[in-house]
């Protein structure tokens, strides 16, 4: 059987540039995600010169599409393997289309396709969010002069060790006004996140009036082209703040990595809330699916 390692902060250093380098957009190939989330239920193995993630979930284990600028083919049949050996069907999670392409042609008529609505990740051109142009996106700019003439004196800073303290006490106003799915999970793991987002390479924005925090946004950048939000954080109270903080976030990314094309704002978790939300952006949404092995054909 292959040997999936646990996944550690030390082993950043490692996987980071391989992930990068593999190009793919979507947010499980993000270390700082794979860090955060998956490290309780799964790890990380060379494959064939790829990156390879296996996680165990409730409904069974599966891998993700082999990443990296080894050979995917090879590596998918070391996986087939390791899950024959392992007495599991073989099943992959992530799957593009693009990758849904390849399987069928390496693999004919041997996997079943499932779209994975719930799991589609919501991009963007950054340009569309920094500007928020066009009839579409028009209420978006109304929430945002509004924000602007109620609270004249708003601003962003870059988060940094002095005022990361500041982050928490936001998401904290957050979680206590939210009834969030797995919240108490996703404040522990935000905390871990704060606590390491230099060695993660995450970077965001806090906005400020005056003395108080109303957002936050904090991600990274994933592969040259895109940069991944992985929270955002707003009192819902304060018309505007999620609009004015979604916009920023994009400007900074604009001006910090002009080379960086697309935004992923991660997918919705299958909550209706979020994805009018998400939706209400005009999204490019990434298709995701799952494939199984099938085992009679």
């Amino acid at each position: 059987m292959l040997e999936f390692l646990p996944i550690t902060l030390d082993r950043r250093d490692a996987l980071h540039p391989r992930l990068y380098a593999a190009g793919r957009k979507g947010c499980e190939y993000s270390f700082a995600n794979l860090l955060l989330w998956i490290a309780p239920r799964g790890g990380c193995a060379e494959v064939a010169g790829c990156v390879c993630t296996r996680v165990t979930w409730k409904s069974g284990a599966r891998y993700f599409f082999p990443a990296g600028i080894g050979d995917p083919t090879a590596a998918l049949e070391l996986l087939r393997l390791d899950a024959a050996e392992r007495g599991e069907p073989f099943r992959l999670a992530g799957v593009t289309e693009r990758d849904k392409t390849m399987l069928e042609l390496f693999y004919p008529g041997r996997f079943t396709f499932t779209l994975q609505r719930d799991m589609f990740d919501y991009t963007y051109p950054v340009e569309q969010l920094a500007e928020l142009a066009g009839k579409k996106l028009q209420a978006k700019r109304n929430h945002i002069n509004r924000f602007i003439s109620e609270h004249p004196d708003w601003r962003v800073e870059p988060i940094t060790e002095e005022n990361v303290e500041l982050c928490r006490s936001c998401a904290q106003k957050w979680f206590l006004a939210h009834d969030a799915k797995d919240g108490a999970r996703e404040q522990e793991i935000l905390e871990t996140a704060l606590s390491n987002f230099r060695t993660l390479g995450m970077e965001g924005l806090l906005l400020m009036d005056g003395d108080e925090a109303l957002a936050f946004s904090l991600g990274n950048r994933i592969t040259e082209k895109t940069f991944d939000v992985n929270f955002e954080k707003a009192d819902a109270e304060i018309h505007g703040s999620f609009a004015i903080i979604n916009r920023e976030m994009a400007r900074m990314v604009r001006g910090r990595y002009p080379d960086v094309e697309v935004l992923n704002r991660e997918d919705d978790m299958g909550l209706p809330g979020l994805r009018k939300a998400k939706e209400s952006y005009q999204p490019i949404l990434l298709q995701k699916y799952f494939a199984e092995w099938r085992t009679e054909v």
